[in-house]
C-alpha cells in the first residue's frame, strides 16, 4: 500500500519528473495532497467511489483496500497514481501520455465496476406492473 506521498511522487514521475533531479518540495506535496483529496471527491460525486475520507497527511495510506476494493488492488492502486498524473500535468506544464491517460480511465472504470453493488439498488414496489404496450406483428 502506497501513502499519499508515494502517489504524488509516482504521479510525478509520469509526467517524466525525476525525483532524483527535482525532489518534491514541501509547497508541491501540499498541492499534491489537495490534487487528491479534490479528485477522490470527485469520484464520490461521480459514484466512482461511495466514500473518500479527506487525507490530512502525506502519510496516510491510500489504497482501494481502504475502499474495500481488495479484489482489483493492483488496478486501482495504478488508477490512483495515473489519474492523478491526469490532474496535475497542467500544472507541471506537462501533457500526460495515452498510457497514463488509458491507465487513469481503465483503473478508474474498474474501481466503478468493483464498487457497484447491485443489491444495493432497490426498486420502488408500490409502482404497478403495467402490461406490455409492444406492438405485436401478427
Amino acid at each position: 500500500m502506497a501513502t499519499a506521498h508515494d502517489i504524488i511522487v509516482d504521479a510525478r514521475a509520469m509526467l517524466g519528473i525525476d525525483e532524483a533531479e527535482e525532489p518534491l518540495q514541501d509547497y508541491e506535496a501540499q498541492r499534491g495532497l489537495t490534487a487528491l483529496n479534490n479528485m477522490l471527491q470527485q469520484w464520490v460525486l461521480e459514484k466512482t467511489i461511495m466514500a473518500a475520507p479527506t487525507l490530512d497527511s502525506l502519510t496516510e495510506t491510500v489504497s482501494v483496500d481502504t475502499y474495500g476494493l481488495s479484489s482489483i488492488a493492483d488496478e486501482g492502486n495504478e488508477a490512483f497514481t495515473a489519474c492523478l498524473a491526469v490532474r496535475l500535468a497542467p500544472r507541471y506544464g506537462k501533457q500526460p501520455d495515452a498510457v497514463t491517460v488509458n491507465l487513469c480511465n481503465n483503473g478508474k472504470e474498474a474501481i466503478q465496476n468493483a464498487s457497484f453493488d447491485p443489491d444495493s439498488v432497490n426498486a420502488d414496489n408500490d409502482i404497478p406492473v403495467m402490461p406490455s404496450q409492444r406492438l405485436v406483428d401478427y
